[in-house]
């Protein structure tokens, strides 16, 4: 006993020896504690038995019938083509060309000169004294490289193809013969191919009328 008393004879450890003693309290109080629920728990009382109970017969209900839908009758309808607009033309506007009634005059239509073939020969409406030809075609006319006697070989003029004054020649070896133009409508216009036919065969020049030398020179090769 004097050995605890000078264990806590001071106050510090008195105060510690309380508060050791109020731990081991604790403790022991819980260890009493679980010790008393674990011992004092009862066992669970006994589930009582299931008694079966029938199961109710599933009453069929009745199916209800499906109603047959009515069918819709789709009535095909041809398509009926939209007409196409046909496009109405506009009146163009016109000017005037004197600023007073409107509408412009319709141009003068030009003539149409006929084909060369079409247009015939024309010779000069008179020839007298002092007249000069429009221009005269000349030159040399052999056979087989020799001279043509004169008199034997007729020599044409053509304009454009078409046949117009005819010469015998007149000296061995040559021939000339003088022509004279005229208007539009005529074979012999301004502008015509100048040349000359042989006995069949044509021997054309480079030139035309109007733009013509006065002599043209055409030599004339017979086989």
């Amino acid at each position: 006993m004097n050995w605890l008393a000078a264990l806590f004879a001071t106050p510090a450890r008195q105060a510690l020896g309380w508060t050791a003693l109020g731990i081991l309290g604790v403790i022991f109080a819980a260890l009493g504690t679980w010790l008393l629920i674990r011992g004092g728990q009862a066992s669970p009382p006994a589930a009582p038995a299931a008694t079966a109970t029938p199961a109710a017969a599933a009453t069929p209900s009745p199916t209800p019938t499906p109603r047959p839908s009515p069918t819709a009758t789709a009535t095909a309808t041809a398509a009926t083509p939209a007409p196409t607009a046909t496009p109405t033309p506009r009146p163009q506007p016109t000017t005037s060309g004197t600023g007073g009634s409107g509408a412009t005059a319709p141009p003068t239509p030009t003539p149409t000169p006929p084909p060369t073939a079409a247009r015939p020969y024309c010779p000069p409406a008179s020839v007298g004294p002092g007249t000069l030809p429009t221009a005269r075609i000349a030159g040399a006319i052999t056979r087989g490289g020799q001279p043509v006697p004169a008199g034997t070989v007729d020599v044409i003029a053509t304009f454009d193809g078409v046949p117009g004054p005819a010469r015998r020649n007149t000296v061995d070896g040559g021939y000339a013969i003088d022509f004279y133009s005229a208007g539009e409508d005529c074979a012999n216009r301004v502008g015509a191919t100048i040349g000359v036919l042989v006995e069949g065969r044509s021997f054309p020049s480079p030139y035309t009328i109007g733009s013509q030398p006065p002599l043209i020179v055409i030599d004339v090769e017979l086989p």
